[in-house]
This record gives C-alpha cells, sequence and structure tokens, in this order.
C-alpha cells in the first residue's frame, strides 16, 4: 500500500527531519505487523487494530509502586534510584541518521541525550541492548553505542557481553568527563569506584585535539589517513587518501595524530 499510494515516495522527496520521522514510523509500523503476524492466533485486521490500540493506550495509574516508561526528554529534571537505558544500539542511540551523516554535531546532540539519561539515576544505572534486533521491518545484528565505550571503565560492570562490539576507545574523552564539568562538578570517581567495588585505574595518555596542526597526518575511524589542509577554531578540513575532503570537527571526533 505504501508503494502503491506513492507516500513514502512523495515524503522522500521532503529531506526535513519531520519527513523523515514519518518514514521511519511508517516502517515501524511493518515492523508491528511482522510480529503480530509471527505471535497472534487470531490473524484478522480487526483483531490487530484491536491491539495495536491496546498497546498505545496511557495508564493514568497513580500507585508509587511501579515502573515509570518515559523518553529520555521527557526526564529532564527528573531523578529516580534505579534507571534503565533500553536499546543503547549504534543506529538507536545515536539515532542512524547521525550516524550516517558523520555530523558532529548531529552526534553530539545524542551524546548530550545519552548524559541526560545516564545522570537520572541517583543509584544504578543498566544500560541494555540486543543481540540482534528487528527494526523498520528488517533484522540485523546489533552493535553496542560508542556511548557505552565512552564511559569511564572504573564505572561499569559488564554483566553480558554481546557476540559483536564495535571499539571507539580512542575518543579523546568520554561521555562523563565531557559533561561533569557543566553539570556535575561535584563527580567523586573514587567514590563511584567504590559503589560498584571496582578498582580505578590510571588514564592513558591519548590525543590532545590541540596537538592537531596545518599539515598534521591523521586517522579518522571511518574515513582513514588524511592531512589536515585547514583550520577555522575546532573545525578542520582534512584531505583524506580514500575519502576526499571532509570538514570535521576536532573536539567531538576521534583523530589519532600520525
Amino acid at each position: 500500500m505504501l508503494e502503491t499510494t506513492g507516500y513514502i515516495e512523495e515524503l522522500s522527496k521532503d529531506k526535513s527531519d519531520e519527513s523523515q520521522d514519518r518514514i521511519d514510523n511508517l516502517k515501524e509500523f511493518i515492523s508491528i505487523a511482522i510480529e503480530f503476524e509471527q505471535n497472534s492466533e487470531e490473524q484478522d485486521l480487526e483483531t490487530f487494530l484491536t491491539n495495536v490500540a491496546l498497546t498505545s493506550e496511557t495508564s493514568n495509574d497513580e500507585e508509587n509502586d511501579k515502573v515509570s516508561l518515559m523518553t529520555i526528554h521527557t526526564s529532564k529534571g527528573l531523578e529516580f534510584p534505579v534507571v534503565f537505558l533500553i536499546g543503547v544500539e549504534e543506529g538507536l542511540f545515536p539515532i542512524a541518521r547521525a550516524v550516517r551523516s558523520m555530523n558532529d554535531s548531529d552526534i553530539e546532540e545524542e551524546r548530550r541525550l545519552c548524559y541526560v539519561g545516564i545522570t537520572r539515576a541517583k543509584e544504578v544505572l543498566y544500560m541494555t541492548l540486543t543481540k540482534r534486533r528487528t527494526l523498520y521491518g528488517k533484522t540485523n545484528p546489533s552493535i553496542a553505542s560508542r556511548f557505552m565505550e565512552e564511559l569511564p571503565e572504573e564505572c561499569i560492570d559488564k554483566l553480558n557481553k554481546v557476540e559483536k562490539e564495535l571499539t571507539y576507545s580512542k575518543a579523546n574523552y568520554n561521555v562523563l568527563d565531557k559533561y561533569k564539568q557543566k553539570y556535575m562538578n561535584n563527580v567523586n570517581r573514587s567514590k563511584v569506584a567504590d559503589n560498584v567495588k571496582a578498582t580505578v585505574k590510571d588514564t592513558t595518555k591519548e590525543t590532545n585535539p590541540d596537538d592537531i596542526k596545518l599539515g598534521s597526518k591523521v586517522h579518522h575511524p571511518k574515513f582513514g589517513v588524511g592531512t589536515v589542509v585547514s583550520m577555522v577554531g575546532s573545525d578542520v578540513t582534512i584531505a583524506f587518501v580514500q575519502q576526499g575532503i571532509k570538514k570535521i570537527n576536532k573536539e567531538y571526533t576521534t583523530l589519532d595524530i600520525l
């Protein structure tokens, strides 16, 4: 129906985020239909629509003994003893279009939101991901979000390592250090480590963004080796051997000096 009516094609012509969100919602609707078809004994349209309506109903239960389910945007200003961040996977968090664009500001906005989610927890934080996920009608293996890799090792305990991991450990910051100066000046890493019965490790020396100069030979995790040909503030223009010329923000991107 989506193809026959031309609705998807029409939305694709509009490059706005709103149109892309609508396309993603339509594709996810297909995933819901597939799940219903696989798990429901009744295979008729009326049962499907009833199921969707019941799933989307909101509860007005005022009792305190319950789990609060909300988006990260909604959670701003709130705190809970225990918090679960669900679906911390590349393509979900950060969202796929931010990953595809390799736009530093898009990734940075996702990283800031992740920090908001992390700091909602007063005592314990769980970050979860699946081994594989059906999204927009397609099932693919999941990869742990780069935001997990950016957390200090002494603060985390991996309960169940996934089969496939993608490492972003060369990043010259971690998500807590990045924002604690602004939001959490009283963070005590030793105390946090004690709470999870971990040992504080010495930090390794990593590339300082200020060391990157005009003419520096650098390595980017996606684009490979290149040479810095222009610099304006934190924005550096790099001529990559295989990928051509790209503009990168050195503050938010993994760049190793060769």
